[in-house]
Parts: C-alpha cells; structure tokens; sequence
C-alpha cells in the first residue's frame, strides 16, 4: 500500500471517528449509550472495514494488546486503570482486592499470548471477526478494565478520535514503519473497545 493510499484510508477513519465521538460527547453521566447503537454502527462498521485493509493490521492490533498487557502489570495498572486518581475500580478488584487481581492478570498472560497468537493465525483464514471481539473481551477481563472500557463509550469515543488523529500524523510526517504499526494497533483497539461499550460485536460488524 502506497503512503497516499494509507493516507487516504486514515482520512477516512478520522472522519468516521469523529462522527461516532461527536454524540456521545453530549452524553450525560446518567445517561445511556445503548439507544445510541444503530445510530452509530454503521460509521464504526466502516470504520472496521477501512481498518482492517491496513498493512497486518490484526498482527498491530495483538502486539498492541500484548504490550499494554505487560505495561498494565508492570505499572499495576490492572483494575484501577492508568490514572492513579481515578475511583473507578474493576468488579474483581473490587471483590478480592488488587493484589488478587494482578495474581489473576499474571496467571492468565501466557494463555492469552496464545490466543493472540492463534488468532493472528486464523484470521487469514478464515476472516471471522468473533475472533477478534473474543480476543479483545479477554484482554479486558483478564486485566479487570471493564469499568474503564465497557461502561466507558465517552472515554472510549475520545480515545478513538486521538488515536486516529496520531495514526494520520505518523503517516502525514513519515514517521518509521513501526511507529505507524503501533498507531494501528492503538486505532484497531479503541475501534474494538467502543464498538463493546455499545453492545455492538462481531454479528453486527459482519452484515
């Protein structure tokens, strides 16, 4: 894929982004994004579609989760997000305390740098996008970040917006060819986090 062509297709997720993030900025704290769904689904179905036409896009996605994997264990990170102010706690968390958690996040990183690495196999196959979702559900549970990700489609809007605009940048300023995998990998992310704080999975994505 030629720079422009790249270029090109990250114009269109910030564009795509951007029209997700927009509505659920106004959101309210005790309002819910649910009713949002169909409104919304079908720029993050494109925006998907558009993602995963990138160069190893799925291999970006899986080393991206598999760093911020280690990087959530290292900075103790796992169920109390990475803002350390933050009164969000995870449900595990809550219930056996952070010191259970990170045991139950450490204990479960080699099976899940399995299933990464099955996944990266199998999509070329057989391109199933439960795949993907599954994947990406597991690495939340595993490192207790429901409370930040899936009741979080604000945060997780806003994330996708930035994320795009670096992926853009890193490509506009010919930054190296894994600088751009790595923006890959954190726009491939957040695509997958909103869709799951809306309720939106693979069945959706693949119509």
């Amino acid at each position: 894929m030629s720079k422009k062509e790249l270029a090109q297709k990250a114009w269109s997720l910030v564009s795509d982004t951007s029209r997700v993030c927009k509505p659920l900025l106004w959101l309210r704290d005790t309002d819910s994004c649910l009713p949002m769904a169909p409104e919304l689904l079908p720029s993050l179905r494109q925006a998907l579609h558009t993602m995963i036409e990138l160069p190893e896009a799925v291999e970006a996605l899986c080393e991206k989760m598999l760093s911020t994997y280690d990087r959530a264990i290292k900075k103790t990170w796992v169920g109390v997000g990475a803002q350390p102010r933050s009164s969000r706690l995870g449900n595990r968390t809550k219930e056996v305390g952070l010191i259970r958690a990170l045991d139950y996040a450490e204990s479960k990183r080699e099976e899940f740098k399995a299933d990464a690495d099955l996944v990266k196999k199998e999509w070329h196959k057989s391109k199933d996008w439960s795949l993907l979702f599954s994947l990406t559900k597991k690495f939340i549970d595993c490192l207790d970040w429901g409370e930040f990700v899936i009741e979080n489609a604000r945060g997780e809007a806003s994330n996708l917006v930035l994320e795009s605009v670096e992926l853009l940048e890193a490509i506009e300023k010919n930054k190296s060819e894994q600088a751009v995998r790595e923006e890959i990998g954190d726009v491939f992310y957040n695509l997958m986090a909103c869709c799951l704080s809306l309720r939106i999975d693979a069945n959706d994505i693949m119509r």
